[in-house]
């Protein structure tokens, strides 16, 4: 079983308002490129510009972000019952804090693009493995989209896309598949005893 569980945030964690269409239209980026990996070939200039209007309008859709179903009582559950709890995010330091000080998940670290290179390159996973102590197999990594799952991958790291209910999606060849929080909650706690109790 594993010891520690890392949450991306945006559709994983929280419902949030904030539209990439309409990212990309104010700060002029193509469809379907990459936000972050776009902004990073700018001009100095132009990309400080529009770092700073990028992270102005995270920050401000944070406000509206409402947690996940059953987010707070997996967080909850899952500490208790002596599992590591991380959260790795594309998004900048401020927004992810307005996030946090508005749902008190019990994360033990969190990480944005501030403190690690941005998914879907490994380095916030493998730093969350040498900060924890733990091997690769001892961690699973939860998230929505490919950046997330490929990550994983990437850092050698068990998989688990989120789906949030729908009976239609593309799983992006993860491990696994969590339908609903409340579930995979109940089947982790009732394997740590298992495990505890072998």
């Amino acid at each position: 079983m594993w010891k520690g569980v890392v949450f991306d945030m945006d559709g994983t964690l929280i419902d949030s308002p904030l539209c990439f269409r309409t990212l990309r239209e104010k700060l002029e980026i193509p469809d379907g490129a990459p936000i972050l990996e776009h902004l990073e070939g700018l001009p100095a200039q132009e990309r400080a510009r529009k770092e700073q209007l990028l992270e102005e309008m995270e920050v401000e859709f944070a406000g509206g972000a409402t947690l996940m179903p059953s987010v707070s009582r997996m967080f909850e559950s899952l500490k208790a019952a002596g599992v590591r709890l991380g959260i790795f995010t594309r998004n900048c330091r401020a927004a992810t804090e307005r996030v946090l000080s508005m749902y008190a998940l019990p994360a033990d670290l969190v990480l944005t693009r501030e403190d690690a290179l941005p998914k879907p390159h490994p380095d916030g996973l493998l730093r969350f493995l040498s900060r924890w102590g733990l091997e690769p197999d001892q961690l699973l990594f939860v998230g929505d989209f490919r950046f997330d799952i490929e990550c994983g991958r990437r850092a050698g790291v068990q998989t688990a896309y989120y789906a949030r209910g729908e009976r239609e999606f593309d799983d992006f060849g993860a491990d696994m598949v969590i339908h609903d929080y409340a579930a995979f909650t109940e089947e982790m706690v009732r394997a740590i005893r298992l495990q505890k109790g072998a």
